[in-house]
């Protein structure tokens, strides 16, 4: 169980660390030691199927870069910076806009249910703890705190001095200084949208946790207060990041949670009074973070030096891109490798110094993909939810924090309007711990029922 409370610790920091915890805190030592604790798991397939629905997910970028290169683009561009074996030096043929731990957790699910299935017989677990669930997602919870508190600290230090050790001069660029001499914090990670988006997937999660218990009573009511504590830490970072849309979904679903809750009578009079001290305390976070003043730095106008011209200018170039080649996409490894600065350039856009990508998930994927490409995606991640509630939806621990965990997917997919949210391997990472998180506390639930 410890496991889980380390877990959140490395998921606060960088991304080489998130990697690594989740490779060893989320998959391999839970999985091996839940291999030995029970003899079978009847219910491997879906383990099996939601692998198959994240290796799909990813070689979706991969696959539309080898069709184009097979079928659809010519033999050579006209263009300087494209050779065939540039393309295969730099490994971008085989590359893909999804993080590289979707396919990692895939493959190391899919060995889990080949192991599961190998066991033959069923029989009684080797515990003698009642409630594994429970105890999961206290040491999961009790981990996350610590670590909220501990990158809430170290955002606030930043936003108020630029101070980051692993920047030349231990400061921050000029480019996250923000008008009012203050800077937009991005904690261990590489940008402050990482740690926005990050923060926008903790926060809908233990916020919806708070509602979800005070409706069913699945946890003391000290763990709801923790759940709570979590919540408002990170939306404080997510404030302190300066991501205006982020903080926009957050406030959303601070208001909407409460409103939609059923709860019983007695817990009815929370949501007054919690409206109510919302109304008062986020335009006092709002003002002291100064992202009130982002929001009026935002300029309405098209022009280049613009905020919102910048990203119609990005969503403008990756339209075209998709409409140029609407069923296949352009395929990403060409992209990245010269096509999207070519489209800023042949599109007038020469003096734009920031040729980004769509800067909007599902334009990046139609861009790189096309309408194939997104209706694979589409129905592989609607796939693997449903493998994912099949697999859940027998304990309550597990389904409550499934019904979570999709909360907190939907913030994301908001988010993903203006931001790279899926691309992002940080907020990736944070993802696939919850939703392991729900498949090893269905797994200790269903390992408590003998059979």
């Amino acid at each position: 169980m410890y496991v889980f409370f380390i877990l959140p610790l490395f998921l606060s920091m960088g991304v080489f660390l998130q990697s690594f915890g989740i490779g060893f805190f989320a998959l391999i030592i839970p999985g091996f030691l839940l291999y030995r604790q029970s003899q079978y798991d009847s219910k491997y397939k879906n383990i099996f199927k939601i692998a198959i629905a994240l290796l799909i997910i990813y070689a979706v970028f991969p696959l539309s870069s080898i069709i184009n290169y097979l079928f659809l683009k010519p033999e050579t561009y006209s263009f300087e910076t494209y050779t065939t074996q540039n393309l295969f030096k730099t490994s971008k043929l085989f590359s893909s806009r999804i993080s590289g731990g979707i396919f990692g957790t895939g493959v190391v699910l899919l060995l889990i249910s080949y192991f599961y299935r190998a066991k033959k017989t069923l029989t009684a677990p080797t515990t003698d703890e009642p409630h594994l669930p429970e105890r999961l997602l206290q040491y999961f919870s009790l981990g996350s705190l610590l670590a909220s508190f501990t990158l809430f600290l170290y955002a606030a230090f930043q936003h108020f001095t630029g101070f980051d050790y692993r920047l030349p001069g231990n400061i921050m660029p000029a480019t996250n200084l923000m008008n009012d001499g203050r800077y937009r914090a991005m904690g261990l990670y590489g940008h402050p949208l990482s740690l926005a988006g990050s923060a926008l997937t903790l926060f809908c999660f233990f916020y919806s946790l708070v509602w979800s218990n005070l409706s069913k009573s699945f946890a003391s009511i000290q763990f709801t207060a923790i759940y709570l504590v979590i919540a408002c830490l990170q939306i404080c970072i997510i404030f302190l990041s300066g991501s205006r849309f982020a903080a926009m979904v957050a406030f959303t679903y601070l208001l909407a949670l409460p409103l939609f809750s059923k709860l019983p009578k007695k817990a009815q009079k929370y949501r007054k009074w919690f409206l109510l001290i919302c109304a008062v305390l986020v335009p006092c976070l709002g003002y002291l973070t100064g992202i009130f003043k982002r929001f009026k730095e935002i300029n309405l106008s098209t022009d280049l030096t613009s905020v919102i011209g910048e990203r119609a200018i990005f969503w403008k170039v990756h339209w075209q891109m998709f409409l140029d080649s609407p069923l296949w996409g352009q395929g990403y490894a060409f992209i990245t490798q010269f096509l999207r600065t070519h489209y800023y350039n042949e599109m007038g856009f020469h003096d734009l110094e920031r040729k980004y990508n769509a800067h909007n998930s599902y334009l990046e994927i139609l861009a790189c993909a096309g309408i194939i490409g997104l209706a694979v995606i589409i129905c592989a991640g609607f796939f693997f939810l449903r493998q994912l509630y099949l697999y859940s939806k027998d304990h309550p621990i597990s389904s409550i924090l499934y019904q979570c965990f999709l909360i907190s997917l939907s913030s994301n997919a908001m988010n993903a309007i203006t931001q790279n949210t899926f691309f992002d391997a940080t907020i990736t990472y944070q993802y696939i711990s919850i939703f392991m998180i729900v498949i090893w506390a269905s797994r200790y639930g269903s390992s408590n029922v003998p059979t």
